[in-house]
């Protein structure tokens, strides 16, 4: 692997062989400045003599990166990561806050993320600065998002009674230790449990909670595993220059979909939140060779399939009126609602080439037949339908959607219309699930 260091406007990047093909990786430069004051932490959950998470663990060697990320959360000195040679990456959107930081090391190869570290802010006049701050124990997530006219977060949960919207009630820069839906104890917990399962996952190496925020409510995380390189900056993973896709884009939805369909047959289990930033493309960047793969993380929002296969649930095929309803049970809408949202997120990776397409039928056959190919590969994958069934669900998902735009729908919500009718239809075309879900016109 040969990496290299540009100037902080262009910001690093590093080249390696992606299953035999050199790529080069890229880094959103960012700066992270910090006012935070100091914590006091007890770490209860690390590594033992086998490398596996335990309450029995060694304390990390002095002068090991680990350890250093240990003296940071207690600190807030997160200068001390980037003179150490580690590298920020996955800068928030322009806006958007955080509570977790994530570093790159060069030297192992290996990326982390520390959870729990404080407000991360944004800095109105410079989307390239954030400054880390104190909590804000009195502001929720939803409620900080909303006022600034940002993502609010939540999740969509189903139960054998139907579904419900779960607000991100979480504290802005901080995250509760072992109580509440999103707390440190239950995310460790369930991660080892997928990771045990065969489920590619980070490796949780540190948690504990922080003795100096209201006695140890609130806790911190580190976690660690192979490169996670950034979505859209890195967009050249996934097209050619001829914005088609690469071989190395059917082998991440391979390696994605393979496991969520272990996750919903095997493990009885849905993701709840399987968007891009959960599922991710990782590197192992000292190899050559089968060292791309789909890590899928944060299992706070995790729930077991419901029981129910009674269609109570009606709903629309998609966000978008198409003039069709769609009955479902709770059990087949939980495993629909986690591969719709996991296509419609999927998808996105044709927005930024079709934006260069002007005449509108050229975009739409390009939007199209990139979907169809992508669709094809996810439903061979995922496998709960014959391929003349398959191709049946996406024909019918491509044709409503010349339809809808027809009469005026935009041509840009291609993702979110493709993935709702071609997930519903190919339930609904399944052996397994097709009296499970009942697809009628309506409104």
């Amino acid at each position: 692997m040969n990496s290299s260091q540009q100037s902080e406007r262009e910001g690093y990047s590093l080249t390696c062989q992606v299953n035999g093909v050199e790529e080069r990786i890229r880094f959103s430069p960012y700066r992270l400045t910090s006012e935070r004051s100091t914590f006091e932490i007890s770490q209860e959950y690390g590594l033992d003599k086998d490398g596996k998470l335990s309450t029995d663990f060694v304390p990390f060697e002095d002068g090991s990166v680990e350890q250093l990320m240990l003296d940071v959360i207690r600190s807030g000195e997160v200068d001390q990561l980037t003179q150490a040679g580690l590298v920020f990456y996955e800068r928030p959107p322009a806006g958007n806050i955080s509570r977790n930081l994530a570093v790159y090391d060069p030297k192992s190869g290996l990326s982390y993320t520390i959870g729990g570290l404080g407000f991360i802010a944004p800095d109105p006049d410079d989307k390239a600065h954030f400054v880390l701050k104190d909590p804000l124990l009195d502001d929720s997530y939803e409620s900080y998002q909303r006022r600034h006219g940002h993502n609010e977060g939540g999740t969509k949960l189903y139960s054998d009674d139907g579904f419900k919207v779960v607000s991100n009630q979480s504290v802005v820069g901080a995250v509760e230790y072992q109580s509440g839906p999103y707390q440190v104890v239950r995310k460790i917990n369930e991660t080892e449990k997928m990771k045990v399962a065969g489920i590619s996952t980070p490796t949780f190496i540190a948690a504990g909670p922080i003795q100096s925020l209201e006695s140890g409510k609130y806790g911190f995380t580190i976690y660690r595993s192979p490169l996670t390189p950034e979505y859209l900056l890195n967009i050249s993973l996934y097209l050619d220059q001829g914005a088609n896709f690469k071989k190395n884009f059917e082998v991440f939805l391979k390696s994605k979909y393979s496991q969520i369909a272990q996750m919903h047959r095997v493990l009885g289990e849905t993701h709840g939140q399987p968007s891009n930033t959960n599922t991710l493309c990782q590197i192992g960047v000292f190899d050559e060779q089968d060292n791309l793969s789909c890590q899928i993380k944060d299992f706070q929002t995790n729930q077991p399939v419901p029981e129910n296969r009674e269609k109570t649930i009606e709903d629309g095929l998609c966000p978008i009126a198409s003039g069709y309803l769609v009955k479902k049970s709770p059990h087949a809408s939980a495993l629909i609602y986690d591969l719709q949202l996991s296509l419609t997120q999927e998808l996105n990776v044709l927005f930024v080439p079709s934006r260069y397409i002007k005449d509108v039928q050229q975009k739409f056959n390009y939007l199209t037949n990139q979907s169809a190919r992508l669709l094809r590969v996810v439903a061979l994958t995922y496998d709960i339908a014959e391929i003349e069934k398959a191709q049946e669900a996406i024909d019918f998902a491509v044709h409503l959607y010349l339809d809808l735009v027809k009469a005026g729908a935009s041509i840009d919500k291609y993702n979110e219309i493709l993935a709702g009718v071609f997930a519903h239809k190919l339930f609904a075309l399944s052996a397994a699930y097709g009296k499970e879900v009942e697809i009628v016109k309506g409104k």
